[in-house]
């Protein structure tokens, strides 16, 4: 399904068959996405553009934009859902739901963890690291 996003898109399969494509500074600059826009930035909406783009790109399933912005243990957590290329959430931002977004998708946790830690989203701390040098 991410396959089609972008001719920049690098997909990374993650346990439980999920997908997950880095939102790298040159792939938001393609469209249009600003740094954080939820959790930073204080937005209550994804930009249009990039909740086109997303909703287009859940086309025949489901897809979570997610974001964490985390400074000294403290931080925020925000995601919008889509599905069959229809976004069906507004933006949510909160402690946790990182790991609402990821059971929407279908995931479920591993016994003693949660789901972010289930996928392995903790790999890396910065989205740029998943995105080999």
């Amino acid at each position: 399904m991410l396959k089609a996003f972008s001719a920049q898109a690098l997909i990374f399969e993650l346990a439980h068959t999920i997908e997950l494509l880095p939102l790298t500074k040159s792939l938001r600059a393609e469209i249009g996405l600003p740094f954080l826009p939820l959790t930073d930035c204080g937005e209550i909406e994804l930009p249009i553009g990039p909740r086109d783009v997303f909703a287009r790109a859940s086309s025949g399933g489901k897809l979570a934009y997610v974001e964490a912005e985390i400074f000294g243990g403290v931080g925020a957590q925000a995601h919008v859902l889509f599905q069959d290329g229809v976004k069906v959430s507004e933006a949510n931002v909160g402690q946790g739901v990182i790991n609402d977004a990821l059971r929407f998708i279908g995931v479920v946790a591993n016994p003693g963890f949660d789901e972010f830690d289930t996928v392995g989203l903790g790999k890396h701390r910065n989205t740029e690291d998943w995105v080999p040098r």
